[in-house]
């Protein structure tokens, strides 16, 4: 969006100069639009901002769960998911490792 603004207010500052009979170098507008838009965008982009903000902190308090985590399963403290995961038997899997289902363990 912010190019966009650039692109806007190049071509304004173009025109303009067209309009009123001088010749703008078009790098001469665009450094003008951006020197224009760079505070501009800041008043008129104000709520996309803060959209992004707030998105950019879940991600960050993800991470930093995550990490945590991870950081107390290394030292040995806490449970750790995979193993845990492991140790609990599903209902498939119950009755087939101890051979109790007699042809379907023997094919295995």
């Amino acid at each position: 969006m912010r190019v966009a603004l650039v692109v806007v207010i190049a071509a304004i500052v173009y025109g303009i100069g067209r309009a009123v009979g001088v010749e703008i170098p078009i790098i001469i507008a665009a450094l003008f639009a951006l020197v224009i838009a760079l505070p501009l965008g800041f008043v008129l982009f104000r709520s996309q901002r803060a959209k992004v903000n707030e998105g950019i902190g879940v991600v960050d308090d993800q991470r930093r769960t995550r990490r945590e985590d991870l950081r107390s399963r290394l030292r040995g403290n806490g449970e750790n998911y995979y193993e845990a995961a492991d140790d609990k038997p599903t209902d498939e899997s119950a009755g087939k490792d101890s051979g109790e289902n007699g042809a379907e363990g023997k094919a295995r």
